[in-house]
């Protein structure tokens, strides 16, 4: 029997969706969300075909935004009390995985629950014959996400990673930016994820917070690092990662760090990207959620840049949830892998099971083990241009 937890915690997740234009542009080149209007999908595509696996914090907001978008065929969850919040009529409920999953008019599934239950809970779903769009980290260990993968390959279902941060408009407008060449040369990105947030017995703040952080900073770059160190503290559960520090090499030079906790009084996310002309900050929080600065003549040390006004950028509007939604939904569709599916998820699992090895060894510098499975051409096209103004690595 596959357990179902309820509740996936609100503060690894980026608060209330906000709006994004190119959707699916971080990782491929696609039509605009803007363009994506439920109308234009085939008539397949709107038909009544996702149930949603657990009705917690960020279930709900799938479970609406499927409900608006005409494709919500069913709710399951263990808790009495949520299922009776969600909508009825032509939707069914259920309080039985298993009862959802042998639902013949489910041909996909949309889980968000707890990471502990993934696994089961994915296999379990691509056994049954169902699509699955499941919330990050598709698992908790990289031989479980690597199964997961060989069993939606294996069956021809579509396996989809949820990560709606890839889908946000500054992002995908921050990607643009660097493809482009406005930044100059990437140097350094660092990325903060700060958070008050219950505690967790089931899996440490590596693999509830960076997941985010490392498949953005995998998206805006589009390459696998060569090493990874991290360190951490266990203040609430011994054992449990609370606080860990990730910091990344790159082969083309650039270096980045990660910074996630659940230990804050105070809740920040925040993405800074250096380059060698500009620098781009990315603030969750902030009213300009986008905002460059130049970066000056840092070998003048009578000029700070933090002299310097930063400049808004403009972004737009459309849902990254809704974004998120309607790929999956174009996917299921079109039968091709979408933004963030399985694959693409393994690289991501890769990073943090590196920054796990490093974790228990102290912060000791650990290599990005080599996939040992076929890539679709490491997806270079579909995390978009390259960054050929990197410097080669010395030494």
């Amino acid at each position: 029997m596959v357990r179902l937890a309820t509740e996936l915690e609100p503060s690894s997740r980026v608060p209330s969706p906000v709006n994004s234009r190119h959707a699916a542009s971080v990782l491929r080149t696609s039509p605009s969300v803007d363009s994506l209007h439920l109308g234009s999908l085939p008539l397949a595509a709107v038909e009544r075909r996702i149930a949603v696996i657990g009705a917690g914090w960020w279930g709900k907001g799938l479970v609406q935004t499927f409900g608006d978008l005409g494709t919500l065929r069913a709710v399951c969850d263990t808790d009495p009390a949520r299922l009776t919040a969600m909508p009825n009529g032509a939707v069914k409920h259920y309080g039985r995985t298993e009862d959802c999953l042998a639902d013949p008019d489910v041909s996909a599934v949309v889980i968000a629950t707890p990471a502990v239950s993934h696994f089961e809970l994915v296999r379990a779903a691509l056994r049954a014959g169902k699509d699955v769009f499941v919330e990050k980290p598709l698992a908790l260990t990289l031989r479980d996400g690597q199964e997961l993968v060989r069993t939606a390959a294996g069956s021809g279902r579509v396996l989809m990673v949820g990560n709606v941060l890839r889908y946000h408009p500054a992002i995908c407008r921050l990607k643009d930016m660097i493809d482009a060449g406005d930044l100059g040369r990437v140097e350094y990105i660092c990325s903060n994820r700060l958070s008050v947030a219950r505690q967790r017995a089931e899996e440490n703040i590596l693999w509830s917070f960076a997941p985010h952080e490392v498949s953005v900073i995998l998206g805006l770059l589009g390459e696998q690092p060569l090493a990874a160190s991290c360190q951490g503290g266990d203040y609430l559960s011994r054992g449990v990662s609370d606080v860990t520090i990730s910091q990344f090499v790159f082969a083309g030079g650039v270096r980045a760090q990660i910074f996630v906790s659940r230990l804050r009084p105070f809740q920040e996310q925040r993405l800074v990207v250096v380059g060698s002309d500009e620098m781009a900050v990315f603030d969750e929080a902030a009213p300009d959620r986008l905002v460059t600065y130049p970066r000056g003549d840092w070998k003048d040390s009578s000029v700070s840049s933090a002299e310097s006004a930063g400049k808004p950028i403009r972004i737009d509007s459309t849902e990254p949830m809704k974004a998120e939604c309607i790929a999956f939904l174009e996917s299921l569709e079109t039968r091709q892998p979408p933004v963030t599916d399985g694959e693409e998820e393994l690289r991501v699992l890769e990073v943090l099971d590196a920054c796990e090895r490093s974790l228990s060894s102290d912060g000791a510098r650990t290599d990005v083990q080599p996939p040992s499975r076929s890539r679709r051409g490491h997806k270079t096209g579909a995390l978009g241009v390259r960054n050929t103004n990197k410097p080669t690595l010395a030494g």
